[in-house]
């Protein structure tokens, strides 16, 4: 019986026990956590008195409130006298004496556009496509025929009701946390300006580039209201010894702009001294979407004051892997055996993906998530090859964000686009370092260390 089992347990003077058991598949808890048609308040219209009596109590069965009336006049009456008890459902006879079922809903719609409800039913004895060509679909949301059973009014009900959640979850308004904010950003790495700029302008920024300190200032110089806060690769202030900073506090007119510098672990040290120089704030790279906003909104003025500043929780997603080892040398040379063909292959892999993060930035700019999906998923493949096990990790989760089962407004996750930047650079790195301690080492044989 439907692929499970019915049986009987029986025990003399004790009694019998049967059971069965159904094995149906999971239901989907997104569309059942919510049951939008559970508690209804209902408004029943038609001249009949037994149709009226009748609707009533099969409205009654479902465990619904309601309420009836006998005539277009009554139920106007009725709706002007309500307050704080709305309905949800209007459910209207279509063939009434005065003003018929057609008649009433436009009235409603036209003196009570304050009462929004929830589903409008027309009832007839007529075919259902009639209704439609004498009004709007807008105004009625469906038609039921005569007589009308429970099954029929709820199903219709439970329809409209979950067409109308899904249409409200499409519609939600996402809230751009840095609307009209303008930013400058200064940092000669390409990949980090890219990326930095695709989270900034997913949340309302507009965002210029410049890759020097003498481009800041010649920007800040052409448009001195124009930035609400510049960002600073902190290398690029060390190596200049602050006076790009000095400079910009110097000038009036662009004195008291808000510089973040842009950190990475190698300078953190560095963090006391740049702020001592001027620096309002240093964050380390790679850096989440939710520290840029606080960060940004924390330090300027006249964002809207209708949105909550939210303070900044640290993100466990870049520590999350950092047990992966960058590049697990012994297992690679077991894989390999030959190592000419395997040191050959990872020079092809400096050569040919140094730039990904970069080619994934640059489609997810162009809203091309399948060109990024494949640069990632040929990354990923390419890494776990050549045994480069923190890479391949970061490839494989930034890819699962770019299947088509995950939420479009989830399936672009900077951080993670971030984490695999950082994480690339390091193992470009660590592979250089490899290959230059091979090419020394006695009798031409490679000299492995991880």
């Amino acid at each position: 019986m439907m692929g499970g089992e019915i049986g009987v347990k029986s025990e003399e003077g004790k009694g019998s026990e049967f059971f069965f058991v159904i094995p149906f598949e999971s239901s989907n808890p997104a569309i059942n956590q919510i049951h939008p048609a559970l508690h209804q308040h209902v408004l029943v219209v038609d001249d009949n008195a037994s149709a009226r009596k009748l609707i009533t109590e099969t409205v009654v069965s479902l465990g619904w409130t309601v309420e009836s009336a006998s005539s277009g006049e009554e139920a106007l009456k009725l709706l002007s006298q309500c307050n704080d008890k709305l309905f949800d459902i209007l459910l209207i006879d279509s063939q009434m004496p005065g003003i018929d079922g057609v008649t009433l809903v436009k009235k409603v719609s036209e003196n009570f556009p304050h009462l929004q409800f929830h589903t409008v039913i027309m009832a007839s004895t007529f075919e259902q496509q009639s209704l439609y060509n004498k009004s709007s679909p807008a105004i009625i949301n469906h038609t039921l025929t005569k007589p009308i059973t429970a099954s029929s009014l709820y199903n219709i009900v439970l329809e409209e009701q979950t067409r109308r959640i899904a249409q409200n979850q499409t519609e939600k308004k996402v809230v751009q946390r840095l609307k009209n904010i303008h930013v400058l950003i200064a940092d000669n790495n390409e990949t980090i300006c890219t990326i930095t700029r695709n989270l900034l302008e997913s949340e309302g920024a507009h965002v210029e580039l410049t890759a020097t300190g003498a481009d800041i200032l010649a920007t800040l110089q052409t448009h001195p209201n124009q930035f609400d806060i510049i960002f600073i690769d902190l290398k690029m202030l060390i190596r200049d010894n602050y006076k790009i900073v000095n400079h910009i506090r110097s000038i009036a007119l662009i004195s008291l702009i808000p510089i973040v510098a842009l950190s990475t672990d190698s300078v953190k040290s560095e963090h006391t001294k740049a702020l001592s120089n001027g620096v309002n704030k240093c964050i380390s790279k790679p850096f989440d979407l939710n520290e840029l906003v606080y960060v940004i909104r924390s330090l300027t003025k006249g964002v809207e004051s209708n949105i909550p500043i939210t303070e900044h929780q640290p993100s466990t997603t870049a520590s999350e892997s950092s047990h992966i080892p960058l590049f697990e040398i012994d297992t690679a040379v077991e894989k390999w055996v030959e190592l000419d063909n395997f040191h050959t292959q990872l020079q092809q892999f400096i050569t040919e993906h140094s730039k990904d993060v970069q080619n994934i930035c640059e489609a997810l700019r162009q809203n091309n998530i399948e060109l990024a999906k494949n640069i990632t998923h040929t990354l990923q493949d390419i890494a776990n090859d050549l045994s480069l096990l923190r890479v391949a990790e970061n490839a494989r989760a930034l890819e699962l964000t770019f299947r088509k089962e995950v939420e479009p407004n989830k399936r672009v996750d900077h951080n993670k686009v971030l984490t695999l930047c950082a994480t690339l650079n390091q193992t470009l790195n660590t592979v250089n370092e490899y290959l230059n301690d091979s090419k020394v080492s006695s009798n031409g044989t490679s000299t492995l260390t991880s």
